[in-house]
């Protein structure tokens, strides 16, 4: 009898394994445009960072300064909480779809986040700004350190601004609220000191500019339009 019991507790756990959403490793960029040819994007086209040493590079850094004083453990613990760019960690809590996110959206939203991370990789690579800390190691400390990238402009600005307009999109109702999300997240860059208000703002320009450009793309309106189906 103990023997028929494990049996079918074996088939039991077996199967409801079998039913939990199981996400695909991906890279943390892919290798390809999906949405928005970044191959045959101008990184030019994008206005340079302030100059350093100019008045505004030097309010910058004075904001960045304010906000390492001001912030709480609280405050850090979110900005590191963050760290990863993507759905999951800016607006999994607040979206429209269910918890465990299904396959398709996810890789929805990893695509996003890889066309529109490339994009911003190009920037950086044309103005090639440090960040606050590593400009001056004994005036600011980061909540964590970003071991690799470069400043300008902010990578997590751009991709969780262009993520808040898809979910405007297919969420109207709700848009303030990712609007507000995405600012926060934005925002949390800088107050975990690893990027200066300038690179934010631009970030959010980078993101308004490619995602125009994404509704554009005929596999993009075709992978939103299905996005709805997998709403709550």
């Amino acid at each position: 009898m103990k023997v028929i019991s494990l049996f079918l507790l074996t088939i039991a756990l077996t199967y409801s394994c079998s039913q939990s959403p199981i996400k695909k490793e991906r890279p943390f960029y892919g290798d390809r445009p999906y949405y928005f040819n970044y191959d045959n994007f101008d990184p030019s086209t994008v206005a340079a960072p302030p100059k350093e040493g100019s008045a505004q590079d030097k309010k910058d850094l004075l904001i960045v300064e304010k906000y390492q004083k001001e912030r709480t453990a609280q405050d850090c613990h979110r900005a590191v909480h963050e760290k990863i760019p993507d759905y999951q960690h800016f607006f999994s809590d607040i979206g429209p779809f269910p918890k465990n996110v299904p396959e398709e959206v996810d890789e929805f939203f990893w695509k996003i986040k890889s066309d529109v991370g490339r994009t911003v990789s190009k920037v950086k690579k044309l103005y090639n700004r440090e960040r606050p800390f590593k400009r001056d190691p004994k005036r600011f400390q980061p909540c964590e350190e970003e071991k690799f990238g470069k400043s300008y402009p902010s990578g997590h600005a751009a991709i969780a601004r262009t993520m808040a307009l898809i979910l405007e999109t297919i969420d109207p109702k709700t848009a303030q609220k990712y609007e507000e999300r995405a600012n926060q997240a934005a925002l949390n860059r800088v107050i975990g000191g690893v990027h200066h208000p300038s690179d934010i703002e631009t970030g959010k320009a980078v993101a308004l500019m490619v995602f125009k450009e994404m509704t554009k793309n005929e596999e993009f309106q075709k992978d939103l339009y299905n996005l709805r189906s997998y709403m709550k």
